[in-house]
């Protein structure tokens, strides 16, 4: 007697074109199942090893799993059909022997889709699936065609593919009166329209955010609470859509719907973003399997991060990789028990990417001929990346004559048209009356700024930036000290401060200290090419319409503004679109989203510069609830462009805005010092006008950092002022 394997002890079958259909998938825990070294679905089925799925199964049960999703190949059928149904036979034994029921899915061919005279072909083919294993007892349901609605285009292409998915649907119900069928859609609207012609719902979802990820969801069970028939997603995950196993396994198990990863093995076609095992059993991410087993990383507010020199284990690997670095006669074997202690603490406290685990290249280093260059790179690496995690604050040696008691500072900035760089000029400027010689670090930039300033770390190594000439990002002269003082955006700065956003795997740099925020405004953009007759994102999905979005410039927030209408990388990849920030992408696009300053130079905006000159631009409004939203959620505030700030702005245009070129330091730095950059910048305003970018300053903003304190020599200045109330 065939049972519907147990995704359910209590298992319930309602009425529906099949016997036995269940009523409740809520329980199903499966994947969808080819060897690894098969090249496509017919290698696979052309060269079947019974050991090797047999061994694969076994991976299965593992994880706890208790169905799987396979596909079958028309072409492997015609080539050998008794071997064919002698390899379908075995799999579908082994799966029972373990616990595990199967769902085929139903190959066709192209003759099939667009050739009505072909369809005596499909049911001679779903005939003999039936007669194969139509009774095995691990059959659970048919999938009588796989993503019908994919690719969406062209539309009567995908026409045929519902007529024939129709069809086959209507073969299986009339040859098999008891297991369920269903077909797996790509999207929900796909499932809603064949709804009639299966027993069973099925959808599958590779969104790259919760929010579309749960409307989908709630749609398809909305649908299926309609319809009277029970739902599955028959896949999901996928880590090169933004699409990570435990987040939408975590988002499915919520919503009590039941699942199939894709996939159980990491194979040759889909390996290299899909995939749990390797053939020896291990597997490349295990947070993947603990989603599957229902394990969850924690991303509340009670997250305790991790701590890893707690016990100066930090302080003493970084100190022994930096005294075999700098040994004139470096032992091997030392430097690989060094390198595996530093690789040790950076994956144990999850403070470096796994997509190459360092201690995988210290093993293959131990395993491999002695190689010193490649050791002495990878302990590089590795002290610089620990080095953040060290308890004390490093003080760096004073190799230079740079420091505040030579009244010879050195600030962190940026390329000289760069915000941080044209502000680093003009601090150096405002404090000559005073008598310091600021001196300029105009590479200590991006992510690393916070970082370099709250640790007093020395000025990085130079590297040419491929953006900027280097007559405009000069290399560092000879001699600098640590670094005093620098600026940043004050989302850097809070972030930084706080142990959040780009910072939430780091300590919270608490030692971090305002002195002055500059005004510097940079606003969220959303633009379309005139005539493209696009007046308002809405209408991108309503019409499936194949945009090319630009992402440009700074502070792009395209993700969440795409998923305010229903939009996503995905969707617009599958309408025939794109969306990226390449040299092509700059020159042929639909829609452009993303952070505008002035029209300048300036690396962070000059996107916006050129394409306003070089297209005929229409600007558009955001509706008031998702700027509300934006607002909320970032270092934002509501605001509106300026007409004329480029080509094409003829009128003021509601927005957010980001704000704030902050001049800050440690908390370490000398009251008097801090006092000193405060007077200088507010008696020196006038040097702020000179600049190619917009800064002002504001006496009722310029001491306001959200969470970021004050320093107290520059609260005294504020408060002599009369600023600070």
């Amino acid at each position: 007697m065939k049972i519907l394997w147990c995704f359910s002890a209590t298992v319930l079958a309602v009425a529906a074109g099949a016997a036995n259909v269940p009523k409740d998938l809520s329980k199903v825990r499966g994947a969808n199942y080819r060897a690894a070294a098969a090249k496509d679905t017919t290698d696979y089925w052309l060269h079947y090893s019974a050991a090797e799925t047999e061994r694969d199964l076994d991976y299965a049960r593992r994880l706890n799993l208790n169905q799987l999703r396979v596909f079958l190949s028309y072409e492997a059928w015609t080539a050998d059909k008794p071997g064919f149904r002698r390899n379908l036979t075995h799999l579908m034994r082994a799966a029972r022997q373990r616990g595990l029921g199967v769902m085929p899915v139903v190959g066709n061919t192209e003759q099939m889709i667009m050739d009505d005279s072909a369809r005596p072909l499909a049911r001679a083919w779903a005939a003999d699936l039936v007669g194969a294993i139509g009774k095995e007892p691990a059959l659970a349901f048919w999938d009588v065609s796989n993503e019908p609605d994919w690719p969406p285009a062209p539309e009567a292409r995908v026409r045929r593919r519902f007529a024939l998915a129709r069809y086959v649907a209507g073969v299986f119900h009339e040859l098999d009166k008891n297991t369920p069928v269903t077909i797996g859609f790509a999207f929900v609207p796909g499932m809603e329209e064949l709804a009639d012609a299966v027993d069973v719902l099925s959808f599958h979802d590779y969104m790259q955010n919760r929010a579309v990820i749960r409307a989908n969801i709630a749609r398809a069970k909305a649908f299926a609470a309609k319809a009277g028939k029970p739902v599955f997603n028959t896949e999901i995950g996928c880590v090169g859509r933004a699409n990570p196993y435990d987040l939408t396994l975590q988002e499915h198990m919520n919503a009590g719907v039941g699942w199939y990863i894709w996939e159980l093995m990491i194979t040759a076609r889909w390996g290299t973003v899909h995939g749990v095992f390797y053939p020896d059993g291990t597997v490349r991410d295990p947070s993947i399997a603990a989603a599957v087993l229902g394990f969850f990383r924690s991303r509340g507010e009670t997250v305790v991060p991790e701590d890893p020199d707690r016990e100066q284990w930090v302080t003493k690997a970084v100190a022994n990789a930096r005294k075999w670095l700098a040994s004139p006669e470096p032992k091997w074997e030392d430097g690989l028990d060094a390198a595996e202690t530093a690789a040790n603490l950076l994956e144990a406290a999850q403070l470096t990417a796994m997509r190459e685990p360092p201690t995988r290249s210290v093993d293959v280093m131990r395993r491999g001929t002695p190689d010193l260059p490649a050791l002495r790179a990878a302990l590089e690496r590795y002290a610089a990346i620990l080095e953040p995690y060290r308890h004390a604050i490093r003080t760096a040696p004073q190799t230079g004559s740079s420091s505040i008691r030579d009244k010879k500072p050195v600030f962190g900035g940026a390329c000289r048209i760069c915000p941080w760089g044209a502000m680093a000029e003009v601090v150096q400027a405002a404090m000559r009356p005073y008598g310091y010689d600021v001196q300029i670090c105009y590479n200590c930039n991006a992510a690393d700024a916070p970082r370099i300033v709250s640790e007093a770390r020395m000025p990085p190594p130079y590297r040419q930036d491929p953006s900027v000439p280097e007559i405009l990002a000069p290399r560092n002269v000879p001699g600098l000290g640590a670094i005093d003082f620098g600026a940043a955006a004050i989302q850097f700065l809070r972030n930084a401060y706080r142990g959040t956003g780009m910072y939430a795997k780091e300590k919270p740099r608490t030692n971090l200290r305002l002195i002055a925020n500059i005004q510097d405004p940079s606003y969220l953009l959303v633009a379309t090419k005139a005539g493209t007759g696009i007046n308002d994102l809405s209408q991108v999905r309503q019409k499936r319409w194949p945009v090319r979005i630009l992402t440009a410039g700074i502070g792009a927030d395209s993700t969440r503004i795409l998923a305010y209408y229903g939009l996503s990388r995905q969707i617009i990849e599958a309408a025939g679109g794109r969306i990226g920030n390449t040299a092509e992408d700059r020159a042929n696009f639909d829609i452009a989203i993303g952070g505008g300053g002035p029209m300048t130079t300036a690396p962070e905006w000059r996107i916006w510069t050129e394409i306003s000159q070089k297209f005929d631009l229409n600007f558009l409004d955001l509706p008031d609830e998702l700027l509300a939203t934006l607002a909320r959620e970032g270092e934002q505030e509501r605001g509106a462009i300026p007409a004329g700030l480029y080509r094409g702005i003829e009128r003021p245009i509601p927005t957010v805005v980001r704000t704030g070129t902050v001049i800050y330091g440690r908390d370490d730095l000398p009251d008097d010092f801090a006092y000193t950059v405060a007077k200088a910048m507010d008696e020196q305003q006038q040097l702020l006008q000179w600049r190619h970018l917009p800064f002002s300053y504001n006496i009722h903003t310029v001491w306001k950092g959200y969470e970021v304190p004050l320093h107290p020599g520059a609260a005294r200045y504020y408060q002599e002022m009369g600023y600070m109330k």
